[in-house]
């Protein structure tokens, strides 16, 4: 039931709210626009020239200009890294809340978080499926990020638990401020890396030194993000088994 619900009910209610989010931001990112006039007109004219174009080079040499404006950088990042690991770790673990009212350990619910964030990985993985050359290195990746969803909503189903059991309201708060960071930096270094890989691509010049100086250490801070998060799994289970 955890991981059926991390696999179903999850990603259609984080959608909801990341489409309900991406609107308010959309709506944000308008108002910005109509104080840079000249941004404006750049994607209205690159709009204009996407209508009947079906080449993806070609597609990457008109928009290249306008996704590595630093404004555009930072919209992307302050979503990707900021509002939706809010969303996404208040909602994975929906199978531990949907538990609510049952006589349960923190360790039960440190499992059924666990569950709930694998099947919400996994069917997340499925749809970001490739082939080919881009295979074997988006297995690796999916691994990391299988292992960040596992770890920040098992965390957030232990303290959900604690506060029902215990009312420690603070735990919870730490837990999920933890889970947020975590899945707020792996979202916020796989972004500036791929901007960084795409201004190499299409041979764009950045205008925001800091992009390229994240983008080139983003693979080892990636890295070092995964095994912490598999390494705290081994690590917390030997913790409640020593609780038990």
């Amino acid at each position: 039931g955890g991981f059926n619900s991390g696999l179903g009910l999850a990603p259609m209610l984080i959608m909801l709210f990341e489409i309900l989010a991406a609107l308010g931001f959309l709506i944000f990112f308008g108002l910005i626009l109509s104080i840079q006039p000249d941004l404006a007109n750049q994607l209205f004219e690159t709009v204009g020239e996407l209508r009947d174009i079906q080449s993806p080079d070609i597609i990457i040499e008109i928009l290249g200009p306008i996704l590595v404006n630093p404004l555009v950088i930072l919209s992307v990042v302050l979503f990707g890294a900021g509002i939706v690991p809010l969303i996404e770790e208040l909602l994975k673990p929906i199978g531990v809340w949907l538990l609510f009212g049952r006589k349960m350990t923190p360790a039960a619910g440190f499992v059924a978080g666990a569950l709930s964030g694998a099947g919400y990985g996994f069917i997340e993985s499925l749809a970001l499926s490739s082939s080919g050359d881009q295979w074997s290195a988006l297995v690796l990746a999916r691994i990391g990020t299988s292992a960040v969803h596992i770890l920040t909503s098992a965390l957030t189903g232990w303290a959900l638990v604690q506060v029902w059991q215990k009312k420690r309201i603070l735990q919870l708060s730490l837990a999920y401020l933890c889970a947020v960071v975590i899945h707020g930096l792996w979202n916020g270094l796989t972004l500036l890396y791929s901007f960084d890989l795409l201004s190499s691509m299409g041979n764009l010049s950045l205008k925001a030194g800091w992009v390229h100086s994240i983008g080139a250490i983003a693979p080892f801070g990636l890295i070092l993000i995964a095994a912490g998060c598999f390494f705290g799994l081994i690590l917390a289970n030997r913790m409640l088994q020593r609780n038990l």
